[in-house]
């Protein structure tokens, strides 16, 4: 069976989700644009996908998905494309990797840097993951094969021996 469907839909929908009015999200990275599919379950989002930091023109973004493939000194500049209440989720490391702290110092800017599901990062500006989640959106999607209310809580919970791993870098 393929799960990239699990991927896809924890990857999309928990930034979606927690924030009040989505309206324009980007894609960046060529290994992503499977999203399209998850995000244009939630109406009146505009997506844009561009294969480089290089290649986006506009900014003023409510979200920005993307992957390891920006360089750490680039992800500084995700959030200057954001709005003042935007998110980035970053697809990269696993959170018992050498580098995943090193991942999650390189959202310094943000307000919250949490770690979900063992490899993402969900970097916001100003809502948290689980305090600010309209669970109400979560359960009114249709076409979900995986996530859920129930899904969505439980993907920000860590094991004890990463979070003191871990909680010198993040943002709570």
């Amino acid at each position: 069976m393929d799960y990239e469907f699990i991927f896809n839909e924890i990857m999309a929908h928990p930034a979606l989700c927690v924030h009040l009015e989505p309206k324009k999200v980007l894609i960046l990275g060529d290994g992503l644009f499977e999203l399209e599919n998850e995000i244009r379950k939630h109406s009146n989002v505009e997506v844009v996908k561009c294969e480089s930091l290089d290649s986006v023109k506009d900014s003023d973004y409510n979200i920005i998905y993307t992957d390891d493939e920006q360089e750490v000194e680039d992800r500084n500049t995700l959030h200057t494309l954001l709005t003042d209440d935007g998110i980035c989720v970053f697809h990269g490391d696993t959170w018992d990797s050498e580098n995943f702290n090193e991942d999650l110092k390189s959202f310094d800017k943000f307000r919250f840097v949490i770690p979900f599901e063992g490899e993402f990062i969900f970097a916001s500006k100003k809502w948290h993951p689980t305090a600010d989640v309209r669970l109400q959106a979560v359960d009114m999607l249709d076409g979900l094969d995986y996530y859920n209310s129930d899904i969505h809580l439980a993907l920000f919970a860590m094991p004890n021996y990463v979070y003191k791993n871990l909680k010198k870098d993040l943002k709570l």
